[in-house]
């Protein structure tokens, strides 16, 4: 009896093991730096969830631990997905980004006024008062960098 528990519990984890194996197997991890007023901040708690453009799909929770983003391996089926991150006082909303980012470094950045002298605003909003700025940079291993800004005015 306790020979066939034993065998029992064995198979149990080796299931157990196996599922687990194939869950990560099936993603891909994004490391992801924050930052604020251009410093660079520590962040235990953050959420980030995924939606489909078009609404097909509800929004997805993205699992998370401490600098990392776990990302399922379906993102790239895609054209385009809407990212929110949710860290300390920020609720972040960024539309329609290309899936093939999602195997790059991300730093996620907030600027609050007073804005630098050199910082670009798009001439449709140069006359409103800027609230905040926020954006994903985002860090190919080999290239320069792509960013999405939003501009918050009040």
């Amino acid at each position: 009896m306790i020979k066939f528990l034993n065998i029992s519990v064995w198979l149990l984890l080796s299931l157990f093991v196996f599922q687990l194996g194939l869950v990560y197997a099936q993603t891909s991890q994004i490391k992801v730096i924050f930052k604020v007023d251009e410093k660079e901040i520590e962040v235990c708690n953050y959420q980030v969830f995924i939606s489909d453009p078009k609404n097909k799909i509800e929004p997805i929770y993205l699992q998370t631990n401490k600098d990392i983003i776990l990302v399922p391996s379906n993102i790239k089926e895609y054209s385009g997905v809407n990212v929110r991150i949710i860290f300390g006082e920020y609720d972040l909303k960024f539309y329609n980004i290309d899936p093939t980012l999602f195997n790059r470094e991300w730093v996620v950045g907030v600027k609050k006024p007073p804005f630098e002298e050199d910082e670009e605003i798009p001439e449709e909003i140069s006359n409103k008062k800027l609230k905040m700025i926020y954006y994903i940079n985002f860090h190919p291993q080999d290239s320069e960098g792509r960013v999405q800004k939003t501009y918050v005015t009040q």
